[in-house]
């Protein structure tokens, strides 16, 4: 390798030194005189030429500005065959060396190369579809666009680039592909659930906006302008529409799509059921989602409280008449058929002073003892009686209501009969009845307390007396008077519950 004097040829692989850095040349900028070191770049001389062969590399990358250093050019430049220069469309652009067409061609006619690049086109315009490559007047105007191939594959659009010349010199021409809504599966949508699908367009100039052009989109559904199609389907069925696009040029294309929206699952979305309570009214509504309306409803296992219904409409309703758990299945059926149960449980607890709320303080040895017809402590008196009296219904003893005949003065005898009563027992109905003969008793009533109320005598010669005794129940006498002659005269009381 030669260096350093004014006209002489610098051969670069093509003859005199090779030097070992010669595969690797990229570049014409620096100052070197020696091959040592790294991979120079173009010697510093006035003039020269720089051979470049096939043999040492089949493209070669040329940059902007002066070649040869600051304030110095070439007088020639001689490509191998074969061999293709590259410039990036930047460095067309800027200050460059005064080649002449026959200088850059020389004899093997090489193919310059303009490379576009992201950098090249930031500021690149689709509409405007032209980028300037060689102005007019420059040194390489001179070259054929047979001589000037193009790379644009870093280009983020779609469509093609070529060169062309126009009065501004050398151009590449951006010719966008054809605006078009290719064929899209659109997944199917369920009602009550988010749906997302992004259509896509092809070709056209950006930015494209979309838009629904005919038909009609499921309730709960929006296309945006983005070409997003997101919402939550209300309504179920099949949907047909058509989608269009429209490029920066007006430029439109369209394609129809249909969209099937499936009914949601049919679900029971109650899960628990509000407490009720003995002798109160009650009513709530069982909830069900998804199949199609209308809805039927029945229990399918289990029971319900007494006195509670389950509508076909949902509608769990009625006066409980027993405390406790109730467990049971619910089923609901929609329009198409299509069922789904759910297994539920109500609570009722007890009414206040209810035999319910009495017996649940009860220790009772089993089940069968807690009847209110049982007698488990064995003394004749029921569970009921024992509740109205207010006495241990496991403990044998308990009084029993009491009639004797008392002198009321005057000479005139009364019938009295005395019995315990529960002070906190409202769900009970006390009845004194009274009859002259046991032969075929015709028995009326005397006295009554309602549920919760005092006892009243019904006829002016009934005379009722109460008194509190100290365990907090109550002793109750109902007085007859009866006239001398009158004959003879019975008692007794009845008791029954009724419920408020």
């Amino acid at each position: 390798m030669n260096s350093g004097n004014q006209g002489q040829d610098v051969n670069v692989g093509g003859g005199g030194t090779v030097c070992s850095w010669a595969t690797t040349l990229t570049s014409v900028y620096g100052t070197v005189s020696t091959c040592s070191g790294p991979p120079p770049q173009l010697p510093t001389v006035a003039g020269g030429t720089l051979q470049v062969d096939t043999t040492i590399a089949s493209e070669i990358q040329l940059p902007g500005g002066t070649l040869g250093g600051a304030g110095r050019t070439m007088s020639n430049l001689v490509i191998g065959a074969g061999a293709t220069v590259v410039r990036r469309l930047a460095d067309w652009t800027a200050p460059g060396p005064a080649f002449t067409a026959a200088q850059v061609r020389g004899t093997n006619n090489p193919v310059w190369t303009v490379r576009l690049d992201a950098a090249d086109l930031a500021n690149f315009s689709e509409m405007a579809k032209t980028v300037p490559v060689l102005a007019a007047g420059n040194g390489l105007t001179g070259l054929a666009l047979s001589n000037i191939s193009l790379q644009a594959d870093d280009f983020p659009g779609h469509g093609t680039w070529s060169l062309a010349t126009n009065s501004t010199g050398v151009v590449a021409v951006y010719d966008p592909d054809e605006l078009t809504v290719p064929a899209q599966d659109l997944p199917a949508a369920e009602r009550g659930s988010v749906y997302n699908f992004q259509f896509i367009a092809s070709g056209g100039v950006s930015p494209r906006e979309w838009a629904v052009l005919a038909g009609a989109l499921p309730a709960g559904l929006q296309l945006t302008s983005s070409g997003l199609l997101s919402g939550t389907p209300s309504v179920a069925g099949s949907f047909a529409f058509t989608a269009q696009v429209t490029d920066a040029a007006g430029l439109t294309a369209s394609r129809g799509f249909v969209l099937a929206v499936a009914e949601s699952p049919l679900e029971i979305l109650s899960v628990s059921l509000q407490d009720a309570a003995v002798g109160e009214y009650h009513t709530e509504m069982l909830a069900a989602t998804g199949g199609t309306v209308p809805y039927l409803w029945n229990v399918v296992a289990g029971s319900l409280p007494p006195g509670l219904v389950l509508g076909s409409d949902g509608e769990l309703a009625g006066t409980p008449s027993a405390a406790g758990r109730f467990n049971f299945t619910a089923l609901v059926a929609d329009d198409s058929g299509s069922t789904a149960q759910r297994s539920l449980a109500i609570n009722v607890s007890a009414a206040p002073g209810s035999f319910e709320e009495w017996s649940g303080g009860v220790p009772w040895p089993d089940q069968a003892s807690a009847a209110k017809s049982a007698d488990p402590d064995g003394d004749g008196l029921s569970n009921l009686l024992e509740f109205a009296f207010a006495t241990d219904p496991l403990a044998a003893g308990a009084p029993w209501p009491v009639v004797d005949v008392v002198d009321t003065g005057a000479g005139q005898m009364a019938l009295r009969l005395r019995f315990r009563r529960s002070a906190t027992a409202t769900g009970l109905r006390f009845t004194v009845e009274a009859t002259s003969g046991l032969a075929a008793p015709v028995w009326e009533a005397v006295a009554e307390a309602e549920p919760g109320g005092p006892m009243t005598g019904l006829s002016p010669q009934i005379l009722v007396e109460e008194q509190t005794l100290p365990d907090g129940a109550s002793e109750v006498a109902v007085t007859e008077t009866r006239m001398p002659g009158e004959g003879a005269r019975f008692m007794r009381l009845q008791v029954a519950e009724e419920l408020p």
